[in-house]
């Protein structure tokens, strides 16, 4: 550099070190300087161009942007007078060589660079320039060197240079404090969302470098509870619009590509294995490879050797590398920049440590200097740490949005056998427990490099301190790394059994809040509460191992460390020949190795996190992966005139299975109405599906035109209003809405909804009957105004009356459809004669094609089907018009052709063969078909003398919602807000207890005090004077030292006294030996007593919750989601079993460490205590400002969960609805938008989490500056005391942080309790059993009932709905109990079962008043035979008798008079054949039969029957009837009746009407009375 600097160096250390000031070369001046802001512009200068060309703005330049152009403009002023000075040969402080001139063309060209960035940034609508605000801070940090060397080396020269260099420099400070505010923003407006924008946008580098932009809502969070509205929204490139496409289309890529390698894979086979695979048929792979993957299909039963499945898999975790690992490097980059500036504090205290033990001989500025490296290097560890979290929090939220919304596309998506494959929960748990496991693994990624690289400098550094003594704490981490690998492999292993358990408790808790009220009814809950809590109890004695585990793994995160720290003093101090150990030594070891102890503590927790999200990966990889619906099924090109057409084709639902539709030829013409008939499971469904495109086609060909709507056989509601189910995202149209209102006869249902058309449908259409929601389901594809129109049999759930008008008015030729393509499955033959084609399947085969008229005179299967079904008879309420004119068409025709006998026929519909079709693929249509959500029967009308399809009682009475306002079933989640409750903080300690409280503080107090005392006690040992004697003794110096306290003393010492002091630097590590081992043992034992109090307390939380929700009345399980209950179950319970004693340690743990460093620092030194109170002050006022808003955001986080999963659980059941009207994409963007939601909440608690830290970082860097700069400038204190305060300095930041975050934790956790304890102080029913009050055992004796004036209400504030029912029944009659709907007949029972309780009156049994008992001694007392039988996962035996009062012989015999003995005695396990949940391995009539055999065995003398036949076939029905019969000939029965020739041979009919007795008389006075109300509904159901 001499030609290019003349004779100036460009760094001379000797010049650097040894003067009183830091002083540079000028050639330094000239190039280091310049050139490192100037180089950071210029190499920025392509990715910052690319960037603002990208951007497509056109804005004006504003006032700032002018001001920071003549700032510049001054600038380059001030640099061409200073190279005008030189060229004149004015005399300055350097002198002029070619670099200056360099640097001054440099600074030229850069400031020009400066004005074209800053003009088009502007321009193009960056509000702030990162490479812009960079540079000029670059630029002020490089020019403070000559800013001081100028006043120190001016001597009145170089005048012009001077004023020249201040002026640049005053324009400099200028232009970083406009850098410092963001740029007209007005341009930055979201139009679509209504949410405050967020303020980042809008924010300048500076602020987002701090995240300063968050401090409105801090402020408002602080000031008053935070609402909603006043979280603001995401950044667009975080929305899901922005990030999930381009994860998708990765995705597909990946794909592609795994086809692309399997098709190669194939061409390579030898040729005989070519042919074993092949694609699907009818694929145009063309179109395929651009919409869906070619999946390889093995051929059945090939012996290829090669798996069944794919040979390549498309790759989920590279995808997501490919999406994200651009931003994820990123992040990692900046961690570990953060990670060698954290290796640098320990070189600092080393030079701190030597700068104060010599401090006379060294330069006073050295002191100042490392005091400002310790702040500059705790300031870029802030700003590096804060930015590497921030951004993987980032990219964790684009990981969680794509892969949610990739599992939710799927399920739209996937084929019938891929969808088989998985249960709705299972789907949920990929959505919610993997896609989280995958997203904390983003954001601990780095640990798995950052640790190894913090372990090779920290050991290198160690070697430098300790030489090769460090070696023997290399050897324990490596010897005890296997050690630590394993234990964390047992814990997870811990963690998925516990799992297990949680799963079953999960699914029993699920079956009894399904069953809740067959529970109640049969005063069954303490048998399912035992048995929940017995699978608690295998669930908590894992939980306590887990809790005895967590111990161990804290003894050993504090014991391992602490032994390599020893291991390693020891070895030093044994193979030192002096035997001691310096203070400079002692501090620089113990920093480095806490910097080991966090990295060795966090590396087995990342590696069991890795390893979760790895199996979760593969999870969500094989989910995602599975097959897809193939586009090409059916076509969308017809010929000219036809609907639908399909020619030669064969179908499946799975390809091992037989072939469900086979040789299908069916060409249905443009506005024909086409019926579908044959006998339950002969395809008729399946057929409509395989129009759809939901079958998978195996040969042949099918197109419909695409312009569709479909009404499935189960009804699928959403949980909307009723309006909002019918319109169906359609474009709203008020005069076509009330005309299908008025055609599908639901105007009465509006009149009786709370709200009317605005009124909430709950979750599955809870509060609708079946007839109900099947006419919701038909409202909203007529009011789609599709062209072809697939109805599968939509008229089975309603009355004869109601499917007429419905018939006549929507789907008949005179109806308003009747200009459309109608295909209608029906079992209604009276329907036939007034449809264009029939269309008759017999086990999945077309027979018949043809005209009503055409069927009947070719006399075929058709014609023979009509003959047996109207001579069997039972058709009450078909006996109308219509049959007799299908008689009579049947009479006319002469039968001459060869049919099929009608005995032949009705055997074939009563085989087993059809039998078990109909419990395999038809219980569940069958059972939703005459589904009605009240147990008991008909509520309010829906329709004039449709009795039924009923509303639930205690669902929907409730007073009118107005106008067009929404009545809400079910009311938004209260949200509790501000701090937690302190009744419930002392409630659960109580729980705890006050003793253990009080010793747990005891243990934490010992526990900080050994941990203070090892550090004190190291400066003790290290800055002993007699210790020190030995060094000198090694050295022979023999002079006088004066130490540090400024004693003088002698260092000519005999052998002995040598020996001595050898054996005193032994006993000084002997006692820290002890101390340190004391650490560990107190902490052992603090953990234990934390956790195992805890996991008590747990288990008594979680009995007094389950206790009191199956004590709560019916109305809180109507009116509450079953999952908002099953969350505190699942969430809450999760947390205070596991993750509330874990913070709760951490966070005593920290309280205590603040104190102890606070007390040792202000020990070592006193002055800090100027420092320490602002500093708290100021850490009390950020956690005050910090913790409300994050809790609040937390619970809204919590709060938004649910509409995600619920929207998601929605869209699984009606998937296939969903395509049918090719609303996928308007689902998915409703996913989205709620991904969103939740997403904003999370952003929201990141953000602020991140001011809180930087903050918090401050505070930090201004007690590290407090105790170096009190270490530098305090005189007569030792090494060792400055190195113990710098030690504890460095880690107040860290503590400080993790004080606030695991105070927010804490709170946040201790909402799960709030949560819980919400539910545990609700109001529960009356008591069980009331001592002193109980009836005998054979109580009822005679069943003789009384209904006394009784009146009832549903809830305090509403009217009566029963107005005084007095009435008598006698023992054993048999009472039938009628009514229009709205009447009162369900709510009788209700009070009789004391579900509701009476207002006024009373109901007496055999002259017993029944409200002075206890629940379960009445309910146990009665029976009732419900319409929907409910069977519980578990034994037959579990199902018939829970509390195993019964011996086997009596079930036998029970099983026996209920006609299943056969059935039961042939199954393998009998008694003890495990039912699936719900009873789905039964079909309906089996478990109908069941709940009568639990009737059997009750033998009680009052007996309901709530139509319990309605769901069943004819044969069933039967046997049920004549089984009642006899078996309760001497009982009293009440029938709550819809079809009213079930009761025409009952004693007497009790008419209610209005909540008010009518009529209560015999069937024959009544029905001889054409003026009586029971005439008028006879007539209404065509019996008379």
């Amino acid at each position: 550099m001499t030609g290019f600097c003349g004779e100036s160096l460009i760094l001379d250390v000797d010049l650097l070190l040894n003067n009183t000031w830091p002083e540079f070369p000028p050639c330094f001046h000239h190039t280091v300087l310049v050139w490192v802001p100037c180089g950071w512009l210029w190499l920025t200068l392509p990715v910052f161009l690319g960037h603002l060309m990208s951007l497509t703005e056109r804005l004006h330049l504003t006032k700032i942007t002018i001001a920071k152009l003549v700032l510049i403009a001054g600038m380059t002023i001030c640099v061409i007078g200073d190279v005008i000075r030189a060229i004149s040969g004015e005399t300055g402080l350097h002198d002029i060589t070619t670099s200056f001139y360099s640097a001054a063309m440099l600074k030229l060209a850069t400031y020009i660079l400066s004005i074209t960035l800053t003009v088009l940034s502007r321009r193009r609508g960056v509000s702030s320039s990162c490479p812009l605000y960079i540079f000029w801070l670059l630029h002020i940090l490089c020019d403070v060197i000559p800013f001081y060397s100028l006043i120190l080396q001016w001597q009145g020269r170089g005048t012009v240079e001077v004023s020249l260099f201040y002026l640049h420099y005053g324009f400099l400070l200028l232009q970083i404090v406009l850098c410092s505010f963001a740029d007209n923003t007005d341009h930055v407006v979201d139009k679509v969302s209504t949410r405050i924008p967020c303020p980042a946008l809008r924010a300048s580098f500076l602020n987002r470098l701090l995240f300063s932009w968050t401090f409105s809502t801090m402020w408002k969070g602080w000031k008053r509870p935070l609402q909603n509205d006043d979280v603001y929204d995401l950044p667009p490139l975080l929305k899901s619009e922005a990030t999930v496409p381009h994860f998708l289309d990765t995705w597909q890529r990946e794909r592609q590509r795994a086809a692309r390698l399997d098709s190669a894979l194939s061409r390579h086979l030898p040729r005989e294995r070519q042919n074993l695979l092949e694609f699907s048929e009818d694929v145009d792979l063309s179109q395929r490879r651009k919409k869906t993957l070619p999946d390889l299909i093995v051929k059945e039963g090939a012996n290829t050797g090669i798996p069944e499945k794919r040979a390549h898999r498309p790759s989920l975790l590279r995808t997501l590398f490919r999406t994200h690992g651009c931003k994820l490097m990123k992040s990692h980059l900046f961690r570990i920049s953060s990670e060698l500036f954290l290796v640098l504090n320990p070189y600092l205290l080393k030079r701190l440590m030597y700068y104060v033990e010599n401090k006379e001989s060294e330069p006073a500025w050295q002191g100042y200097g490392i005091v400002i490296a310790f702040v500059c290097i705790s300031a870029m560890l802030s700003l590096l740490q804060t930015r590497s979290f921030f951004t993987a929090e980032n990219v964790a939220l684009g990981v969680r949005t794509g892969l949610m919304s990739a599992v939710y596309k799927k399920a739209l998506t996937m084929n019938n056998e891929s969808r088989k494959k998985y249960t709705t929960g299972e789907i949920v748990n990929l959505m919610s427990v993997d896609v989280q496991r995958v997203e904390q693994a983003v954001m601990q990624m780095w640990i798995v490099w950052s640790a190894p690289i913090i372990f090779i400098i920290c050991f290198y550094q160690l070697y430098q301190v300790l030489g090769l003594a460090f070696l023997t704490g290399v050897v324990i981490m490596l010897v005890l790394a296997p050690f630590q690998y394993k234990l964390s492999m047992y814990h997870r292993d811990l963690f998925n059994h516990q799992l297990k358990h949680k799963d079953a408790r999960l699914k029993n808790m699920g079956e009894l809040l399904n069953g809740i009220k067959v529970l109640k009814l049969y005063a069954w809950e303490g048998s399912f509460r035992d048995k929940i809590m017995a699978i608690r109890d295998k669930e908590m004695k894992v939980v306590m191992k887990i809790a005895l585990f967590e111990v161990l793994l804290v003894f050993l995160w504090i014991g391992f460390p602490t032994l390599i720290t020893i291991a390693s003093f020891v070895t030093y101090i044994m193979t030192s020949p002096t035997a001691f150990m310096s203070s400079e030594t002692a501090f620089v070891s113990v920093a480095l190795f806490n910097y080991l102890r966090g990295a060795m503590n966090m590396l087995p927790m990342c590696i069991s996190t890795l390893a979760q999200a790895s199996l979760s990966t593969k999870r969500l990889n094989k989910y995602l992966a599975e097959e897809d619906l193939e586009p090409s099924t059916v076509s969308a090109i017809t010929a000219e005139g036809i609907a639908i057409s399909i020619d030669r084709a064969t179908f499946t639902w799975n390809l091992d299975s037989e072939f469900t539709l086979k040789n299908i030829n069916l060409s249905v013409p443009f506005g024909q109405l086409v019926a579908i008939v044959g006998s339950v499971g002969a395809g008729k469904s399946s057929l409509l599906s395989a129009m759809l495109g939901e079958m998978r086609k195996l040969k042949g060909h099918a197109a419909m035109k695409k312009n569709v709507a479909y009404v499935p056989q189960e009804a699928w509601i959403q949980n909307l209003s009723l309006k909002a189910n019918i319109v169906f995202g359609s474009e709203p149209d008020e005069k076509r809405y009330l005309d299908v209102i008025k055609a599908c006869a639901l105007e009465s249902d509006l009149e009786t909804l709370p709200g009317g058309a605005n009124t909430e449908i709950g979750e599955k259409g809870i509060n609708l009957s079946g007839g109900q929601k099947q006419r919701v389901s038909l409202a909203r594809a007529v009011y789609s105004n599709k062209d072809i129109y697939l109805l599968d049999d939509p008229l089975s759930a309603v009355d004869s009356h109601v499917g007429k008008h419905i018939f006549r008015h929507v789907i008949g030729r005179q109806g308003v459809l009747k200009e459309k393509t109608r295909v209608l499955v029906t079992h209604g033959v009276h329907w036939l004669p007034m449809v264009d084609v029939i269309v008759v399947m017999d086990q999945g085969e077309i027979t018949e094609v043809g005209s009503y008229e055409d069927l009947l005179d070719h006399d075929g299967p058709f014609a023979q089907f009509l003959k047996t079904y109207l001579q069997e008879g039972n058709h009450d309420n078909l006996e109308d018009e219509d049959l007799q004119e299908i008689r009579s068409t049947l009479s006319k025709n002469t039968l001459s052709s060869p049919s099929l006998s009608p005995s032949k026929l009705s055997d074939y519909l009563h085989s087993p063969q059809l039998l078990r079709q109909l419990s395999s693929e038809s219980e569940t249509t069958l059972r939703h078909r005459h589904h009605k959500e009240n147990i008991f029967g008909s509520m309010w009308s829906v329709a004039s003398g449709n009795m039924d399809c009923d509303l639930n009682p205690e669902v929907y009475v409730a007073e009118e919602a107005t106008g067009g306002e929404e009545y809400k079933l079910i009311e938004d989640e209260y949200t509790e807000s501000g701090n937690v409750k302190y009744s419930i903080l002392k409630s659960y300690f109580s729980v705890i207890g006050w003793v253990s409280a009080a010793g747990i503080i005891v243990l934490y107090v010992m526990y900080n005090i050994a941990w203070a005392m090892s550090n004190v006690w190291l400066s003790h040992w290290t800055e002993d004077p007699r210790l020190k004697t030995i060094v000198h003794l090694q050295t022979g110096n023999y002079t006088n030292k004066i130490n540090t306290t400024g004693t003088l003393f002698n260092v000519t010492v005999d052998s002995a006294d040598k020996d001595k002091l050898q054996s005193l630097s032994y006993y000084y590590l002997g006692v820290y030996c002890a101390i340190a081992f004391t650490q560990a043992v107190i902490v052992m034992l603090n953990t234990l007593l934390v956790y195992t109090r805890m996991v008590d307390a747990a288990k008594v939380t979680h009995r007094n919750l389950l206790d009191n929700i199956i004590k709560q009345p019916m109305s809180f399980f109507d009116t509450t989601p079953t999952g908002r209950i099953l969350n505190r179950f699942t969430k809450d319970v999760d947390v205070v079993d596991g993750h509330l004693p874990r913070v709760l340690r951490f966070w005593l743990e920290l309280i205590f460490y603040l104190i102890s460093i606070l007390v040792v620092i202000s020990y070592s030194t006193p002055m800090f205590l100027a420092v320490a109170v602002p500093v708290i002050v100021c850490f009390i006022f950020i956690q005050r400002m910090y913790t409300p808003t994050s809790r609040q955001l937390r619970r809204y986080f919590s709060a938004s969960k649910s509409p995600v999963f619920s929207h998601f659980t929605e869209t699984i059941n009606g998937a296939s609805s969903v395509r049918a009207y090719r609303a996928q994409d308007r689902f998915f963007n409703s996913s989205l938008s709620r991904v969103n939601e939740h997403n904003i909440f999370y952003y929201g608690a990141v953000t602020t989490h991140r001011w809180m830290k930087m903050r918090l970082d401050g505070l930090g860097c201004l007690v590290v500056f407090s105790a170096t700069l009190l270490g530098v400038v305090s005189h007569h204190i030792s090494p060792g005391v400055v190195g113990l305060s710098i030690t504890y300095a460095l880690l107040v930041t860290g503590y400080l942080i993790m004080m606030v975050i695991m105070t927010t934790e804490l709170e946040t956790h201790v909402v799960s309790v709030e949560r819980m304890a919400q539910y545990t102080s609700l109001p529960t029913e009356a008591p069980w059993v009331v001592q002193g009050k109980r009836p005998s055992p054979g109580w009822p004796e005679k069943g003789h009932i009384k209904f006394d004036n009784l009146k009832i209400r549903y809830r305090p504030e509403l009217d009566l709905v029963l107005k005084g029912i007095s009435c008598d029944i006698k023992p054993g009659e048999k009472i039938g109990v009628v009514g229009r709907t709205g009447a009162g007949k369900s709510s009788l029972t209700l009070a009789l079962f004391r579900i509701l309780e009476a207002a006024e009156g009373r109901i007496l049994i055999d002259g017993l008043d029944i409200a002075d008992i206890g629940l379960h001694d009445l309910r146990s007392r009665l029976t009732i035979l419900p319409q929907d039988p409910m069977l519980f996962s578990g034994t037959l035996r579990l199902n018939l008798d829970p509390f195993e009062k019964h011996s086997d012989e009596d079930l036998w015999l029970a099983l026996e008079r209920a006609h299943l003995k056969g059935f039961v005695s042939g199954l393998n396990e009998g008694l003890l054949h495990e039912c699936e949940e719900g009873g789905h391995n039964l079909s309906v009539g089996q478990r109908q039969l069941v709940c009568l055999a639990r009737s059997l065995l009750r033998r009680t003398k009052v007996l309901i029957l709530d139509e319990a036949t309605a769901a069943v076939d004819m044969e069933t029905d039967d046997l049920i009837q004549s089984t009642i019969r006899t078996a309760f000939s001497d009982c009293t029965v009440i029938t709550i009746a819809h079809r009213l020739n079930t009761i025409l041979d009952y004693d007497r009919i009790l008419v209610l009407s209005a909540g008010e007795i009518v009529e209560f008389a015999s069937p024959t006075s009544l029905l001889a009375d054409p003026d009586s109300n029971f005439y008028s509904l006879a007539k209404d159901a065509n019996i008379v």
